[in-house]
């Protein structure tokens, strides 16, 4: 045993010994080589510089040569240089996400005090498809940006990847590979794809009294169109009655050339709600359509941002669907403009987002678009007006289940078309309250949800389905007010409501959702419930 550990003790302080032994007093230079082959029994690089010779990098990195020749030359070279200035190299290219390099230092004479060291930059060798069963193999491989026999970019290969997995029907991963030619590097690019064209139809209780609380709907998603990877949804939504209440929605998404995004939406809804009076007959129209200009940046695999500008056009003559009596023979328009920013960071157990929209109105771009048709709408609003709105949302994700927050707020100049309010009620924002009896200029909304961990029904059965269900508790609190208070209103509302729900899936084709919300309090408003359910139903294929 003593001679083993003075063995052991020999060889530690022996090898700490040679790696300080000095190789070169004084070191002159550095040349970096791109091959073995470059190799010279001694370099003949001129004194007192750092150089690459066929190192693409390294050549495009002046600066990054000039920090080596202050931090290496004209000092002792020993094992121990060597060795960090292998790793000093590795971490510039990792640096530069480059991670497939190999720095060696070939046997040489030193005679003239010059280094020579091997930098092998590993390059592309082919990019190859495997699982996709939906999207041909060109689309996927056409949004590569690198290209055979270049270095590989890791920033830019999961730009590429990222852009790809913008569509919801397909889940792509790269995979890298040795190469079948040396110093190369293969790109798999591993795809889990489902059929692209999703048709559903559902039912929920989203609607207002004056238009009957449940809502059917149908409609569709293409997620592969004859522009490449452009997204095409469409839905129908109806009152049982649809006299009462019927909607048109439809959107596109066109991912553009350079890697940015246009947005087009359209809606369209007409009502004409129970009053209960026979000598109000009239039916209440309106209609919109929204653009957006959507600039990705996606930062790392877990960080991305989004830039918006965009443009909203409506046109309606009733606050039904808001207030559920408001019903006008003229209508008003709204021609608003909009910023926004987006954040969000997502890793397996954390996931984070941040967006915030700042809206305007310049008024009297249309007909419709003037103070006097606002106030025949809503007292108080005019056609110039500001508002910013703020959403940000946590989930955590941990093995006694998922715990998530929401906060949304906004901030107005003026009272605002109830289209632009928050709604502060209902399944969307404070649960166990009736759909859109409270919208204010100005509120704030919180939610607070604990969901249980997941569990499979039909796992262990004969059917073998991949299923889910689990049980969730809420707590939704919301406070605010208008900009301008009417005579014998409120300065404050406020309002309340806790309470349990569960939610069940099978694999994509059913997805079920059931909460009870029980109103803890409210303040400012007439409400003609205790306590309210929210259900849906969603069947697809």
């Amino acid at each position: 045993m003593k001679k083993l550990l003075a063995l052991i003790l020999f060889q530690v302080f022996f090898l700490a010994a040679n790696g300080e032994e000095t190789l070169v007093q004084c070191l002159q230079g550095i040349v970096f080589v791109g091959s073995w082959q470059q190799v010279e029994k001694e370099a003949t690089s001129e004194c007192g510089f750092v150089v690459a010779d066929r190192v693409s990098i390294l050549q495009k990195s002046p600066d990054f040569l000039r920090e080596l020749t202050y931090e290496y030359l004209d000092r002792p070279l020993t094992q121990k240089t060597i060795v960090d200035l292998k790793q000093r190299v590795a971490d510039f290219y990792h640096s530069k996400n480059q991670p497939f390099v190999v720095v060696s230092i070939p046997r040489q004479e030193i005679t003239n005090c010059i280094l020579q060291v091997v930098v092998e930059e590993a390059r592309l060798g082919c990019i190859y498809s495997s699982g996709n069963c939906y999207f041909p193999t060109s689309w996927l491989s056409d949004a590569m940006r690198v290209n055979p026999g270049e270095p590989i970019d890791m920033q830019t290969v999961f730009e590429d990847v990222a852009w790809l997995n913008l569509n919801p029907f397909r889940r792509t991963d790269a995979i890298f590979k040795p190469g079948a030619k040396p110093n190369t590097t293969d790109i798999e690019l591993v795809t889990i794809d489902r059929w692209p064209y999703r048709v559903y139809a559902g039912a929920d209780n989203t609607g207002t009294i004056a238009t009957n609380r449940n809502r059917l709907f149908f409609g569709f998603n293409f997620g592969k169109s004859v522009l490449k990877d452009g997204q095409i949804s469409y839905q129908f939504t109806y009152a049982p009655n649809w006299n009462l209440f019927y909607a048109h929605t439809a959107s596109a998404r066109l991912p553009l050339p350079w890697r940015h995004i246009a947005v087009l939406w359209g809606g369209y809804s007409s009502v004409k709600p129970d009053t209960g009076s026979s000598i109000v007959k009239n039916r209440g129209i309106s209609w919109q359509v929204d653009a957006r200009y959507r600039i990705p940046i996606f930062i790392n695999p877990h960080i991305m941002q989004t830039f918006t500008i965009g443009y909203d056009f409506k046109e309606t003559n009733n606050t039904i669907l808001f207030d559920g009596t408001s019903l006008f023979k003229t209508s008003a328009d709204i021609n608003q403009f909009l910023l926004g920013y987006e954040l969000g960071y997502r890793t397996e157990t954390l996931s984070v987002t941040w967006n915030t929209e700042i809206f305007g109105n310049p008024g009297g771009i249309t007909y419709g678009n003037k103070t006097f048709f606002y106030e025949q709408l809503r007292p108080g609003a005019k056609d110039q007006y500001l508002y910013i709105k703020t959403a940000h949302a946590l989930a955590k994700k941990t093995k006694c289940g998922l715990f998530s927050y929401d906060i949304l707020g906004q901030l107005s100049s003026t009272n605002l078309l109830p289209s632009e309010q928050v709604t502060m009620t209902g399944y969307d924002a404070v649960r166990g309250f009736e759909e859109k009896i409270l919208n204010l200029d100005n509120a704030l909304l919180v939610h607070l949800t604990y969901e249980t961990p997941r569990v499979s029904v039909l796992r262990r059965t004969r059917y073998g389905a991949i299923d889910e269900l689990y049980l969730v508790a809420f707590l939704d609190y919301g406070v605010g007010r208008d900009h301008w208070i009417v005579e014998d209103g409120e300065s404050f509302q406020s309002l309340s409501s806790i309470g349990p729900g569960a939610r069940y899936q099978i694999d994509r084709y059913c997805m079920v959702r059931f909460d009870y919300g029980f109103q803890i309090g409210h303040r400012g408003f007439d409400n003609p419930t205790h306590s309210r359910y929210n259900f849906g139903l969603v069947m697809s294929y």
